[in-house]
Parts: structure tokens; sequence; C-alpha cells
């Protein structure tokens, strides 16, 4: 598989969030069924949760 993409993350707050930065409120609410699931999305933005409140990652697309 070709390597597309490669980024450092940071989980805070026991979450990692991608978004569109042009939302003015980017960062999801957390419903009860949303941290059963272990996610929380809508339109431009995804939140995943961790197991950890603060680490680092990395994330490569392929």
């Amino acid at each position: 598989m070709k390597l597309l993409a490669s980024f450092q993350l940071r989980a805070l707050y026991n979450q990692v969030a991608v978004f569109d930065p042009s939302l003015e409120y980017p960062y999801n609410d957390w419903l009860p069924q949303h941290a059963a699931q272990g996610f929380t999305w809508r339109p431009g933005s995804v939140s995943f949760g961790t197991l950890t409140q603060s680490t680092e990652s990395r994330l490569r697309c392929g």
C-alpha cells in the first residue's frame, strides 16, 4: 500500500478531532450514545474517543 499522508496527532480531553477549519464551532457535543459508540460526527466534523487524556500518535493514511 502506498503511503498517502502521515500526521502527528495529539489527543486532548480523550478525543481526536478532525474538522473543516471554516466551521465556527468545530468541536462536537458528546452525548451518552456517542460515548458508547466511540465517536461523534456531523457534516464537516468528526471526533474519535481515545483511551488516554493526552498522548501523541502518528496517523498514516494509505
